[in-house]
């Protein structure tokens, strides 16, 4: 049992060496020596993890793009089929498509400017009234 544990031993660590010295081999022909080898590695690593943030961030924009544009073809898609399915066949579709376009564009500008207006006429009203209680 020993003889055979020996053996594989002995077998491993001829393998180990043989693989030393082909690497230091390697090493010694492209003339990289001690901290030179360090600096090679490290810029290798820095720069395949540089290339893999890059290509995930280009797939991570493709994808919101690709949504994006899914999105407004289908918002597009619902609008052009309820403009043809629930008007009427005589009502002129360019014009209701312009009112749904300013109706949903514009919609918060005008409430806030109503809003106001609203306030100032009450008043006004309220001053006619007076006048015609005097008179």
């Amino acid at each position: 049992m020993q003889l055979i544990s020996r053996r594989v031993y002995g077998a491993m660590a001829f393998k180990q060496t043989i693989a030393r010295v082909v690497v230091v081999h390697l090493l010694v022909v492209v003339g990289v020596h001690g901290l030179e080898v360090i600096t090679v590695v490290v810029v290798v690593v820095v720069v395949v993890a540089v290339v893999v943030v890059v290509v995930v961030l280009v797939v991570a924009v493709v994808v919101v793009v690709v949504g994006v544009v899914v999105v407004v073809v289908v918002v597009v898609v619902v609008v052009v089929v309820v403009v043809v399915v629930r008007f009427p066949r005589n009502m002129d579709r360019r014009k209701i498509l312009l009112l749904l376009l300013y109706t949903t564009t514009d919609d918060d500008d005008d409430d806030d400017d109503d809003d106001d207006d609203d306030d100032d006429d009450d008043h006004d009203d309220d001053d006619d009234d007076d006048e015609k209680k005097k008179t």
